[in-house]
């Protein structure tokens, strides 16, 4: 096992430090803190045994904690990586790893040092806190990635598009080379005193750049509706995929980092034109140059390849330096856009709580290290940048250099090297886009990472094969349990819901969680969930979600008028119903205009207007399960047991369960559970 070290880079990467060591020992990788953090959204606080854990097993690493005295620990005749937790008096709690032991010295691996060290029993034995983690292969990882060809089938449906611009692309290529001819026929003829040739030459070098211009003018226009095509293609898988996509995995991130995938989309479609159209007819006029540079001299062509072999060389040289400061640049953005938008969301508490000083101050440090990020990266890749032209000058004063004695022993002439100097602007047209491609190579990586859940199978086509229900009758929950990282959100549930149940108890206690797992929204989880006797994980979620809705405390009001809002853009409203319920006069009372625009997920209407707006709504569905959490509580109370009393009367036929904390609606009900 070849034993690795990485350093950590911040006081809260201990942990992340010493689960990215034993991941490249153990699994053979090279991985950097900032991938792992980036690949597992880490945040930036210190891991717990538990973390570690739950981290290792998704690289195929069994990591299992123990306790025991130091006497006890020495005893052990462990094999594996052994991650000790210790006691550092400067720092507080800390991991390391022993990697092995000789005699009464352990083969340590500190991320607080610089390299693996000897150290000895007795000054590990003062720091011990009593507890260690065995980590164990349980199986070689194998990364697959199909990505590429993902990406590729993304261009069937523009196959003739793309056959017209290879078309296109091959002649271009061809009058261009013939077109770079010009000096070279030019001044074999400059001294031949036949003005009708002459003019003859220039007339038709003339309609062959003309030619070539208008060539290259349809070619671009085709590369651009290809490129427009493409993007419009992921924006609306990416569109129907967040529609689609399970509550759990959309809350796993923030609204900052989806709005950030459109910049990955508008970014990843340029990069797949350009590596898979733009740059293959680049190479093929590379490759043309290269056949016509071996014709002219062959001495000039050796030149040529080890330029470019080396700048490839120095290319990924830079590329390593890059790489994890790009993962950090992203990294850093969206924690950036994510203060930006407190800012903009709590306007009104910040300025009301007179926190101003410290959001400003959170958004200069954050902005400030963006701007950092940006200037290490521009810096880097125009040191690249330097050292490729550099480079690129020096083998071009030398092919001169060389070229003067050449000419002169008669190998070639004047005109083929004013032919190669013509030519060789595509040459480093080419490798430039080449040294480009290495340099963005992690920057590549990320967008296809962001990207890569537009091509998982998404609900429906998982819902295929699984049992639709008729009308629910019955939910059943045994022995529910639900964790989010260390923490319990459900405890132990066994209930049966046949009737209307109010469900009470304290904040915290899981209410929400409940029912937002009864509404099929939440996957992972322990125990029996049941719908008509049926097992949840075998019913189809789809079906399911057109028999039952959920109401939150503060559902989302879209930006349209108070009707559309409750029309909820496709229920049909019957006017009786208004009319019976007396809901218009309840609106009015509310100081609700049914005709109002509705801005910014009702910024412009009270919290009790919100909640009115919202709870009528539900009178306008037909479903077989209401959800409710809350709907009510920012309303006042004679409104409120109006509407619910209201709302249950209409729903008669429908199981309808509610939480609140005003105990007064369990009159309402026939079943009541706490929780």
């Amino acid at each position: 096992m070849e034993y690795n070290f990485t350093r950590q880079k911040s006081i809260y990467d201990c942990g992340v430090a010493v689960s990215t060591m034993l991941i490249n020992s153990l699994q053979k990788k090279h991985f950097t803190i900032e991938e792992i953090k980036y690949e597992n959204q880490i945040s930036d606080s210190e891991l717990s045994f538990y973390n570690i854990e739950e981290l290792l097993n998704k690289y195929k690493i069994e990591f299992k904690t123990y306790h025991a005295n130091f006497n006890e620990f020495i005893e052990l005749n462990v094999s594996d990586p052994v991650v000790l937790n210790i006691n550092e008096e400067s720092s507080g709690e800390h991991f390391i790893i022993i990697y092995k032991r000789k005699k009464n010295l352990f083969l340590v691996a500190d991320p607080n040092n610089n390299d693996l060290t000897w150290v000895s029993f007795s000054d590990i034995a003062k720091k011990y806190t009593g507890y260690f983690g065995i980590a164990r292969k349980t199986e070689t990882i194998i990364f697959k990635n199909k990505s590429f060809f993902n990406w590729i089938k993304l261009f069937s449906d523009y196959i003739n598009y793309i056959v017209l611009f290879f078309v296109l692309s091959i002649l271009l290529n061809s009058l261009i080379i013939i077109s770079n001819s010009f000096l070279k026929v030019y001044s074999n003829n400059v001294m031949i005193d036949d003005k009708y040739n002459l003019n003859i030459l220039f007339l038709s070098f003339l309609l062959l750049f003309m030619i070539q211009n208008v060539v290259g003018l349809f070619n671009n226009i085709i590369l651009f509706n290809i490129k427009k095509l493409i993007n419009k293609k992921i924006i609306k898988i990416y569109i129907n995929k967040i529609i689609l996509m399970n509550i759990e995995k959309y809350d796993s991130l923030g609204k900052e980092e989806w709005i950030k995938k459109l910049q990955y989309i508008n970014l990843i479609s340029d990069r797949l034109v350009n590596y898979f159209l733009f740059i293959p007819t680049q190479f093929i006029l590379f490759l043309m140059s290269l056949i016509i540079v071996a014709s002219i001299s062959k001495s000039i062509l050796i030149f040529i390849l080890i330029e470019n072999l080396i700048s490839v060389f120095i290319s990924y040289l830079f590329y390593n330096w890059v790489k994890d400061k790009n993962i950090k640049h992203s990294t850093d953005e969206i924690k950036f856009l994510t203060t930006f938008r407190e800012i903009i969301d709590g306007n009104f508490e910040i300025k009301a709580k007179n926190l101003n000083n410290h959001f400003e101050l959170q958004f200069l440090k954050k902005y400030k290290k963006n701007i950092k990020n940006e200037k290490d990266l521009n810096y880097i890749k125009n040191f690249n940048e330097l050292a490729t032209k550099t480079i690129a000058r020096f083998f071009y004063l030398l092919i001169f250099y060389v070229s003067a004695d050449l000419i002169a022993n008669n190998l070639t002439n004047f005109s083929q090297l004013l032919f190669y100097v013509s030519i060789s602007n595509y040459i480093y047209i080419f490798t430039n886009s080449i040294f480009n491609l290495i340099i963005s190579k992690e920057e590549n990586k990320i967008c296809i990472k962001e990207l890569k859940f537009l091509f998982e199978k998404n609900e429906v086509e998982e819902n295929k094969s699984l049992l639709e229900i008729d009308k629910i009758e019955k939910i059943e929950l045994q022995n529910i349990y639900k964790f989010q990282n260390e923490n319990k959100l459900i405890d132990n549930v066994t209930h049966t819901f046949s009737a209307n149940t109010f469900i009470f108890g304290k904040s915290g206690s899981g209410k929400t969680s409940l029912l937002k797992l009864l509404s099929g929204n939440i996957e992972n989880y322990e125990g029996n969930f049941l719908i008509n006797q049926v097992d949840f994980k075998n019913i189809n979620k789809q079906c399911l979600k057109n028999r039952v809705t959920y109401l939150g405390q503060y559902d989302y009001l879209f930006n349209a008028s108070v009707w559309t809002n409750i029309q909820q853009f496709k229920n049909k409203i019957d006017l009786n119903i208004f009319k019976e319920y007396k809901l218009f006069e309840l609106m009015e009372n509310n100081n609700i205009d049914i005709n109002k625009k509705i801005i910014d997920n009702g910024a412009n209407l009270s919290k009790g207007q919100r909640q009115i707006i919202s709870f009528i709504s539900l009178f306008f569905t037909s479903k077989d399960v209401y959800l409710v959490d809350e709907p009510l509580s920012n309303v006042d109370k004679k409104t409120a047991y109006y509407l619910m009393r209201a709302f249950l009367s209409l729903k008669k036929d429908s199981l309808i369960i509610m939480t609140d904390h005003d105990n007064e609606y369990q009159k309402l009900f026939s079943n009541r559970m706490e929780i």
